[in-house]
């Protein structure tokens, strides 16, 4: 569908996120063959790829297309993979100053939010200096080691990738709801997820895994989840 318009348009563009936020993940590849071929513009929200993928944590992106290039505009936040706080733009190098101008000038959350503080400041600096060391390889590899182990575990709509969510069909809002607030009550955070954010009858938990995890945490995590599913299905 999205090639028809390509053909019948001359200029298209596509929004979406690099990581979707309720687990999957945009068909990058196939996304700038398109735009290879038709000038297709893309534009991605790499707010759950930046940090957990990638050189350097660069995110799912611009891991698949090497670089920024004219065509694509990516945006990012600072704060959950990355650490800190804020958010980030990424520009083609030729329309830099061009769009840098548009976006500080048009973009509502850039006019009329405050700065980032000195402390967020310090955040980011040193959370950049983890991304260019060694560390962040190491956890990388643990993230990816506790996504495997959770999917040994629980079973997901999204099992098999390499990304830290996970979103575990439960169907109303109302049993969504009641897990939610069981494994809350043993100690436990998940996220409900309900309509409109999905479909209607589509209710179910997102989950996020950490690096940081232990591997007792997400072993019992995954025993009082699947007791809930046991007990209710």
């Amino acid at each position: 569908a999205l090639e028809d318009l390509c053909k019948t348009h001359a200029r298209v563009a596509y929004v979406a996120d690099g990581v979707y936020s309720t687990g999957g993940m945009a068909p990058v590849p196939e996304l700038l063959a398109l735009q290879d071929k038709y000038g297709l513009f893309l534009f991605f929200d790499e707010a759950h790829g930046l940090s957990t993928l990638g050189r350097h944590g660069r995110g799912l992106v611009l891991e698949t297309m090497g670089g920024i290039n004219e065509r694509t505009l990516i945006v990012t936040s600072l704060n959950k993979g990355f650490g800190a706080s804020g958010g980030a733009i990424f520009l083609g190098p030729r329309h830099h100053a061009e769009r840098r101008k548009l976006a500080t000038r048009f973009g509502g959350p850039v006019t009329w939010s405050q700065r980032i503080n000195t402390a967020g400041l310090g955040a980011i600096i040193q959370s950049a200096a983890i991304h260019r060391s060694e560390e962040l390889p190491r956890l990388q590899q643990r993230l990816q080691d506790n996504i495997r182990l959770f999917d040994q575990h629980v079973a997901s709509d999204n099992s098999g990738e390499p990304l830290p969510i996970r979103f575990v069909s439960i169907g109303s809002e109302e049993n969504t709801i009641f897990y939610a607030k069981s494994l809350l009550e043993d100690g436990f955070y998940t996220s409900p997820i309900f309509f409109p954010v999905i479909a209607k009858g589509r209710a179910g938990l997102r989950i996020m895994i950490r690096a940081n995890m232990s591997t007792q945490e997400i072993e019992r995590f995954a025993a009082c989840l699947n007791q809930l599913r046991a007990a209710h299905e």
